[in-house]
């Protein structure tokens, strides 16, 4: 099975300031808080900030400073596919592992 995605894992790690750190598998690391409202404030490791912000159903826009915009949709099992062509897998919880396990029965079913 192929996919269009550039696929991403990533775990969160609570601090505690109330924050979180999020540790992608390609090395990046994010700060990330809890805003009022539906928005997550973050910055990363490469001097990028900006906000993740819910907009509806399972819709997510992040805006990245200045003037960049992706939008991510949330497709179960800790899985986000994102309109810059990113996968993301949160491997923190049980819902990210389940998602993979999910996949691979999928694949394997279509051999």
């Amino acid at each position: 099975m192929t996919t269009p995605y550039q696929e991403i894992a990533f775990r969160d790690e609570l601090l505690a300031d109330g924050s979180v750190r999020r540790a992608y598998a390609d090395g990046r690391q994010e700060w990330r808080r809890r805003e009022p409202g539906s928005v997550v404030s973050w910055r990363d490791d490469r001097g990028r900030s900006g906000t993740d912000e819910l907009l509806g159903r399972r819709i997510i826009k992040r805006r990245i400073e200045p003037d960049t915009v992706v939008y991510g949709r949330d497709i179960g099992y800790g899985r986000t596919t994102w309109s810059d062509g990113t996968l993301t897998i949160n491997q923190t919880s049980l819902g990210g592992r389940a998602g993979l396990i999910i996949a691979g029965i999928g694949a394997a079913g279509l051999l």
